[in-house]
């Protein structure tokens, strides 16, 4: 094995505090954000609450998919390239990234305007409009923090998505409470202040750390990096309504009792354990392309070893403090909303399950089995939106939590057994020792 690549691309192995480090730093972003949440569904009516959690789905829906894989195929191809010591690539592809994010997301936040505009009237009609107006910063804001992390700062970049923009966020909640009213208008406008403080620091520091320019322009790569972002693209697309479909289409169906406003805690408490395999995943991401391009597997098992570890300690804790204490926490948001304590258990259940195998698909992925993971994600993304609509019809908000748990779930073990089967092909021709990173 080539010893200039393994120090270069995977120069970060031997540094195991830094998992630890990036769950430190969600939980203080988990913190600031339910502060955030809290002081807004105590500050509102029922009502206005769920027209302010359906806004706000539709509004990171939308900056998820004007993301393009622009960030996420960042994280493949950057370390790639930082193997390769080719610093030409990785700064021009950051400024691809960047450009190309901002243009798009412009793009889809005026045809969703528009067909707001078409479609629907009225005071729901102003405030999604008002959410969509965001949808350049939030995307930005994005990709720039997976290019900071793609750019090996980690710890940075986990600061920036997880306590600066929360931070930021509840400074302005905290400024309209206090000296002015709290409506449906200035909660949504707060949430975007964290989007747009994030898209210009995290950008900004994109442009600093990225490589100085020294090398030959490759602006010839722009196509190629377009065609094979799309595949992550499309998976980002399939994700994101994956984890949004349950808000998305709750706040177009029609329903009573503000089912939509009392799962919304349910599901944030609950998913609250993605946030830890999330941050530790993209912490991993880069390191799974480095590993995959210079075949050093033994280190890859040592990750694999240590993840599990991690996440394992933080879902069985997690889990076990939904159970004992979700229905206090509940209760944070407002006598109304502990009564969505079971479905806070069923969003909790599935969500941890999905934790353990999150880096299953990144490794496909960059193995090259886009494919199986496209088709995989997609026939689940329909089964969320099948069993959403039904199970919801027939009992609310328990249904809803039952479809996304079961459908999660099962997504997680049949991307976990993909995996299985891609290492076990590739251990068959080369090595003996290689198990599932995922």
């Amino acid at each position: 094995m080539n010893d200039r690549k393994t120090d270069t691309g995977l120069r970060e192995h031997g540094q195991s505090w830094k998992p630890i480090a990036l769950v430190g730093i969600n939980f203080v972003g988990v913190l600031i954000g339910y502060a955030s949440t809290i002081l807004i569904a105590r500050s509102l009516s029922v009502d206005a609450f769920q027209e302010y959690i359906g806004s706000i789905a539709t509004l990171t829906f939308l900056a998820t998919i004007s993301e393009a894989g622009f960030g996420k195929y960042a994280l493949k191809v950057i370390p790639q390239y930082q193997v390769e010591q080719q610093d030409g690539k990785v700064r021009d592809y950051v400024s691809f990234a960047l450009l190309g994010c901002l243009a798009l997301s412009i793009s889809i936040g005026l045809v969703a305007i528009a067909a707001e505009i078409w479609f629907r009237s009225g005071r729901s009609e102003t405030v999604v409009i008002a959410a969509l107006l965001l949808i350049p910063f939030v995307s930005l804001a994005g990709v720039s923090v997976d290019l900071v992390l793609a750019l090996q700062r980690p710890i940075w970049g986990t600061f920036l998505s997880r306590c600066v923009i929360p931070f930021s966020s509840l400074l302005a909640i905290v400024l309209v409470v206090v000296y002015g009213r709290m409506s449906v208008m200035p909660a949504i406008a707060c949430f975007g202040v964290g989007g747009i403080v994030a898209s210009v620091l995290a950008s900004a520091t994109c442009l600093r750390i990225r490589p100085s320019g020294h090398g030959e322009t490759v602006r010839g790569e722009i196509p190629s990096w377009f065609s094979k972002g799309l595949s992550f693209f499309a998976m980002g697309w399939l994700m994101a309504w994956f984890f949004k479909a349950t808000f998305v289409l709750l706040h177009h169906l029609p329903h009573t009792n503000n089912d939509l406003a009392l799962l919304a805690p349910a599901f944030e408490s609950g998913c609250l354990v993605l946030l830890f395999s999330k941050s530790t995943d993209k912490y991993y991401q880069p390191l799974i392309a480095g590993i995959l391009a210079s075949a050093d597997w033994q280190t890859g098992i040592r990750l694999r070893n240590q993840r599990y570890k991690v996440i394992g300690v933080g879902v069985v804790t997690f889990m076990v403090a939904m159970i004992v204490f979700g229905q206090q926490i509940l209760g944070w948001y407002g006598n109304a909303y502990d009564d969505s304590y079971h479905s806070l258990l069923i969003v909790s259940g599935g969500a941890c399950v999905w934790s353990l195998f999150s880096l299953a698909p990144t490794f496909l992925m960059f193995a090259g089995r886009q494919k199986r993971v496209f088709i995989n994600t997609g026939l689940h993304a329909a089964l969320i939106t099948v069993l959403t609509v039904l199970l919801f019809m027939e009992q609310g908000k328990i249904g809803a939590a039952t479809a996304f748990s079961g459908s999660i779930t099962s997504l997680a073990f049949s991307n976990f057994l993909l995996a299985r089967m891609e290492v076990r092909a590739r251990r068959s021709k080369a090595y003996s020792t290689q198990e599932p990173l995922g």
